[in-house]
């Protein structure tokens, strides 16, 4: 694997390296949710959930979108994508982390 490589494999393992960011990551994988949903699903305040989503969008993993007043954040599509029976992979280039429906890493 080229260094430039793994050097971005250790950015996102270090973003994933969060039990929040991975809980974060686990919601997102139905679909574009808002800080404040976020914030509701995860028993979190809203600040907390945006410092997290900040340091996951800078990783690559997720992307917002801004609607009128609202900012949507889903998986970023380039870096993840569903498969088959509900599981999630994430493709760090060099590597990929697969999640199972319920959220366990495989």
């Amino acid at each position: 694997m080229a260094e430039d490589a793994v050097e971005r494999c250790a950015d996102v393992f270090k973003a994933m390296g969060d039990p929040t960011r991975l809980r974060i990551l686990q919601t997102l994988f139905p679909g574009e949710k808002c800080v404040t949903d976020l914030a509701k699903t995860l028993g979190m305040d809203a600040p907390r959930v945006s410092f997290h989503l900040t340091r996951l969008k800078y990783a690559g993993l997720v992307t917002d979108e801004r609607q009128g007043q609202r900012v949507a954040y889903s998986l970023n599509p380039a870096m993840c994508r569903s498969m088959s029976g509900g599981k999630t992979e994430i493709n760090l280039g060099g590597c990929i982390v697969k999640f199972a429906p319920d959220g366990a890493l495989k």
